[in-house]
């Protein structure tokens, strides 16, 4: 049972590193140190569910990574909607393009008919 939980905080600790990540010239440290600052969740923590899966963890931590989890996914859909306003505004080619009927599906909204 306790081993979900670990998966869970793996795969949240994965995608909170890798969305601070800012390409070449960082590091995966410096990554972890910002998300430490961030989300108040250890590098340590983080490291350790990166590097050597721990047998068990925390309540306190498990839900400090869930919180910092959603937070970043609720950004991720506002800046989504946000580009798809802009694609609306800028016209019919926008809202003809892959990437534009991608951002909608992922939001779970339907296709827009024109």
């Amino acid at each position: 049972m306790a081993e979900a939980y670990v998966e869970d905080a793996q795969r949240w600790a994965d995608f909170l590193i890798k969305s601070e990540y800012r390409g070449p010239g960082d590091t995966l440290d410096a990554a972890m140190a910002r998300c430490e600052r961030k989300y108040r969740v250890s590098r340590s923590v983080l490291w350790s569910l990166r590097y050597r899966t721990p047998k068990d963890m925390l309540v306190s931590v498990y839900m400090a990574l869930r919180d910092a989890y959603e937070t970043e996914l609720s950004k991720l859909d506002r800046r989504i909607e946000n580009e798809l306003r802009k694609a609306e505004l800028i016209g019919p080619d926008a809202t003809n393009s892959k990437a534009y009927r991608f951002a909608r599906a992922a939001l779970g909204e339907p296709e827009a008919r024109t």
